[in-house]
C-alpha cells in the first residue's frame, strides 16, 4: 500500500512548496522556540506502539518537537495520527520500491518528473519517498537539503535516518502550517493537506483519539464519574 502513494496522491501532500489551502502561510521556515517532549513509554502509549520501536524513535520527534513547537498535547497528539498513518505505525522510513506503474513516472520524461525536478536516469529510485512524510524527488531533496543544513543530494539514504526522518515531516509541517489545524482538534482539514484527500480517514480519527487519551489526563471529575 505504500509503494507509489505518492504519486496515487497527486503530489499534494510531500510537496514542500506552497501552503495548504484554508491554512495561513508559515513561510516554510522551522522556528526554535522548542516544544514540548515525550518519553518513549508516553509516546508508546499515544501511538499504540510496542515501546522497543517507541524508544528508537523518540528522540527524533523529540527534535521535530522542538523545531515546530510540539507545545500541546493536541499538536503532539495530531502529529502521532498524521505520522503514524503515513508510516504504517513508525515502521517505514522509507516508500516500498516495486517499482510498481505509479513509481515509473518518477523517471525523467514524465511530467511527474518534471514537477519532482528528476532530471537524471535513476532519479526516481535514487530520490524516492523516505521520511516520516515522504520527501520525494530531487527538487524536494534539495529544499531539504537548503533548509534543514544537510546534503540529502549527495547522501539520500540519510533522510530516513533520525534526527532528518522526523525533522523532513517537520519542515513539511511547518511549510504547511499544519499547527494551525492541531490547535482545532481538525484531523480531517489535516488530513486533506497531508494526503491530498482523505484516504485512511477513519483511521487517523482513531489514531487522534488514542494520543489525546493517553496525552491529556482525565480529571478529577471525570475520574470520579
Amino acid at each position: 500500500a505504500l509503494a507509489g502513494r505518492a504519486a496515487a496522491a497527486g503530489l499534494a501532500w510531500w510537496l514542500f512548496s506552497g501552503a495548504a489551502s484554508g491554512a495561513p502561510d508559515a513561510g516554510g521556515a522551522l522556528p526554535e522556540d522548542g516544544g514540548m517532549h515525550l518519553d518513549a513509554a508516553t509516546l508508546a502509549r499515544a501511538a499504540d506502539i510496542p515501546l522497543a520501536r517507541a524508544d528508537s524513535v523518540i528522540d527524533g520527534l523529540n527534535a521535530m518537537a522542538d523545531a515546530c513547537e510540539l507545545n500541546s498535547p493536541q499538536r503532539w497528539a495530531m502529529v502521532v495520527a498524521q505520522l503514524g498513518h503515513e508510516s504504517g505505525s513508525f515502521r517505514y522510513r522509507s516508500e516500498v520500491w516495486g517499482p510498481t506503474a505509479p513509481q515509473l513516472r518518477y523517471e525523467p520524461g514524465s511530467s511527474l518528473a518534471r514537477t519532482l525536478g528528476n532530471t537524471d536516469a535513476g532519479d526516481g529510485h535514487t530520490y524516492r519517498g523516505r521520511g516520516w512524510i515522504e520527501t520525494t524527488g530531487r527538487a524536494n531533496y534539495a529544499r531539504a537539503s537548503a533548509a534543514l543544513g544537510h546534503d540529502f543530494i549527495g547522501s539520500p539514504d540519510d533522510l530516513a535516518q533520525d534526527p532528518w526522518c522526523a525533522l523532513s515531516a517537520g519542515l513539511f509541517w511547518t511549510d504547511h502550517n499544519l499547527a494551525a489545524f492541531s490547535d482545532l482538534g481538525d484531523v480531517d482539514a489535516c488530513t486533506r493537506v497531508v494526503n491530498g484527500g482523505l484516504n485512511g480517514a477513519q483511521d487517523r480519527r482513531d489514531r487522534y483519539a488514542t494520543a489525546m487519551a493517553a496525552l491529556v489526563p482525565p480529571t478529577a471529575m471525570e475520574i470520579s464519574a
